[in-house]
């Protein structure tokens, strides 16, 4: 979550306006639980996933990297 702030603070934002108003909250409450834990699942893929493809040496397009830089 740290790597990707501006996705945070939109899903912290909308929370916080759904659930400050009285009936909404009630009828949202489960929906936004369930989420934000499928938010994390998707971020911590992605990271993971990232860590993956540079670790055997993969660019993110799925061209191989160098071990020169170049």
């Amino acid at each position: 979550m740290e790597s990707n702030r501006a996705v945070s603070v939109g899903f912290s934002l909308s929370t916080a306006a759904l659930l400050a108003t009285p009936v909404l909250n009630l009828l949202f409450r489960p929906i936004i639980i369930a989420g934000s834990s499928h938010l994390l699942a998707q971020i911590e893929k992605e990271d993971y996933d990232h860590r993956r493809l540079t670790s055997i040496g993969v660019s993110a397009a799925g061209t191989p990297i160098s071990a020169r830089g170049t």
